[in-house]
């Protein structure tokens, strides 16, 4: 039988299957790096995207036509792949899960013979991994003839033995090319679930540990930092999670991280206080989501001590409804400034005079002291928003809202500043407005005319009289919390609780689009004359039909005694996605910009 590990797990990975229970709870607590993905669940759900309701909608299918042909003619990748699905009967053989688990490493020494779980020196020989696969399949037969066919396309022959295991029979598979870094491959099924193993000796633990026997030390699923972060992690399990456990990682590579100024440099940011990092991506209610999320030891350090500045808890009311951006968050601007100060001294020494000195700056600028009248009076919940507005140039209404600690402080703090602006190229005018304790207009060169005003314990601005009258009559009409959208990005990215959101950012996707394609139409047959493949500027589809279907963006950050959770969720994706999908987007430009170059070239060349 031919065969080789590469192969194997990429066929293996995308083929999951018979939900035997959690995954993790057969793996041991000590485990590295953890790498779960839902390949049933994602055939299930990723049709219902709004996404795909999107690009499968007549008119959007029609302008993207071109695109797609392009893609396929030009993407040796996309056509590889799409191949390798077909010739594996992928997504026939997948039912549930696959599993990639990194459990230690080995050193080989000059003998070839290979030492596990002693720190390692890079220096020092071959690093070895321990690995183990799990993949949930839909059947033994199905899945086992597509491993085989992997088998069949690799060169090199492998030496496989079966090993006569009464509970859990299996095979070992030796290649020489890697005998350096395994010693076999231990393959074969628990019930449906297929188990590989790159150390022997795994195999029939995990399968144990599969089979129902309890692990001595207990399940990876039942650490408390893996635990942690699943607990955190955007509710529910997701298309894919993957989890590092940086604490063991530093013990591995003990000798190299003791020595490694880069390192030194992230402890003295916090890197020295978390014990782990948790990626998590996934689907809900027609919508991408994604999550990233540092479990700390409870004593967080450096950078992220700036974190213990902020905290949760009614965010949300300080945003009036009808806007298509939004940012809020909570913070004790005296501490925050004390923190960065305290981490610019532990980078450099002298810094943080440096930092005062900046401040003081500041408050020359503005004609006060910045601690004793800026953070003094200023309270620590605040949220700025913006409203887009269509036409040629849509030019956005905004506002902005911060606490007070005292209002009356409040607007001494404006009549001081108004004494301080009171001539030259900008102006603060005293202006007569209901319902506040003091208004001032701003006037200047400036391209909007704003207010800003004391609103009983609130100080609040916006970039008009008007729209700073619209905001007072609508107070305490529920603002945006209670719109639709944004309780459903809401709860999609913190559950039913929220008293942990320390800050958000919100865009509504549907309204910004629909001014967006809008504003773009007239140029885009300028546009298409430079696109790479076929764009019929009279296909663009309407601007409503677009946004019907789109919801907003929502990111939100989340913390806790020893987690910190950023989540963001939207029918693109949230910051992980987009930005992998930006990222290959740009990939593929720069490849078909690097092909018309060498034909051009090759159609240049004297013959």
């Amino acid at each position: 039988m031919r065969a080789a590990v590469p192969l194997l797990l990429i066929v293996a990975a995308l083929s999951p299957a018979a939900r035997a229970g959690d995954p993790a709870a057969a793996l041991p607590p000590s485990t590295i790096a953890y790498l779960s993905i839902d390949v049933g669940r994602g055939v299930r759900e990723l049709p219902g995207l709004e996404l795909v309701e999107l690009i499968e909608d007549e008119e959007v299918a029609d302008f993207l036509d071109g695109a797609f042909a392009f893609a396929k003619r030009e993407s040796r990748e996309l056509r590889a792949g799409l191949k390798l699905l077909e010739m594996y009967g992928l997504p026939d053989i997948v039912e549930g899960r696959l599993v990639v688990a990194l459990l230690g490493f080995g050193r080989t020494d000059p003998t070839g013979a290979i030492a596990w779980d002693a720190p390692l020196d890079p220096g020092a020989g071959v690093s070895a991994g321990d690995v183990v696969l799990l993949v949930e399949t839909s059947g033994r037969e199905a899945f086992g003839r597509s491993v085989e066919r992997a088998f069949e396309l690799i060169p090199e022959e492998g030496e496989t033995t079966a090993v006569a295991d009464a509970r859990f029979p299996h095979r070992v598979t030796r290649f020489p090319s890697l005998a350096g870094v395994s010693p076999g491959l231990a393959h074969g099924f628990v019930g449906d679930t297929f188990v590989a193993a790159l150390r022997p000796e795994r195999f029939r633990e995990v399968a144990a540990a599969l089979a129902g026997d309890e692990r001595p030390e207990g399940g990876l699923a039942d650490a408390p930092a893996f635990s942690r972060w699943r607990a955190a992690s955007t509710r529910g399990a997701g298309l894919v999670d993957l989890w590092f456990d940086l604490k063991a990682l530093r013990a591995t590579f003990a000798p190299d991280v003791a020595r490694d100024p880069q390192i030194a440099a992230l402890d003295r940011l916090g890197l020295d206080s978390v014990e782990g990092i948790g990626l998590s991506l996934g689907v809900a209610d027609g919508r991408l989501r994604d999550s990233i999320a540092l479990v700390t030891d409870g004593q967080r350090t450096g950078a992220l001590a700036l974190l213990d500045t902020v905290r949760g808890g009614g965010l949300v009311d300080e945003i009036p409804s009808g806007v298509d951006l939004a940012f809020a968050t909570q913070i004790d601007l005296a501490a925050f400034s004390d923190g960065v100060g305290a981490l610019l001294e532990s980078i450099e020494p002298g810094a943080r005079e440096r930092w005062d000195a900046r401040l003081s700056g500041l408050g020359g600028l503005l004609g006060v002291d910045v601690r004793n009248d800026l953070f003094a009076v200023l309270g620590e919940r605040m949220a700025i928003w913006t409203t887009a507005k269509s036409g040629p140039i849509p030019m956005p209404d905004g506002g902005a809202s911060i606490e007070l600690r005292d209002g009356g402080r409040g607007a001494e703090l404006l009549a001081r500043l108004s004494e301080r602006f009171g001539g030259g190229g900008v102006a603060m005018n005293p202006l007569s407005l209901d319902g506040t304790s003091a208004a001032y207009s701003v006037t200047g060169d400036l391209p909007v005319a704003p207010v800003v005003a004391v609103v009983g314990d609130r100080l609040v601005a916006a970039t008009s009289g008007p729209l700073l009258r619209r905001r007072l009559a609508a107070n305490g009409d529920g603002g945006l919390a209670e719109e639709d959208d944004f309780a459903r990005c809401l709860r999609q990215n913190v559950g039913d609780a929220g008293d942990d959101v320390v800050g958000l950012l919100y865009l509504d996707f549907a309204h910004l689009t629909e001014i967006g394609l809008g504003v773009a139409g007239p140029y885009l047959p300028f546009v298409a004359m430079q696109a790479p493949f076929a764009v019929d500027p009279s296909l663009l589809p309407l601007p409503d039909t677009v946004s019907s279907y789109l919801s907003g963006y929502l990111l939100t950050v989340r913390k806790d005694d020893r987690v910190v959770s950023i989540d963001a969720s939207s029918p693109f994706g949230g910051m992980l996605l987009s930005t992998t999908a930006l990222a290959l987007a740009n990939w593929s430009i720069e490849k078909y910009e690097e092909k018309r170059a060498r034909e051009r070239a090759r159609l240049l060349k004297p013959r």
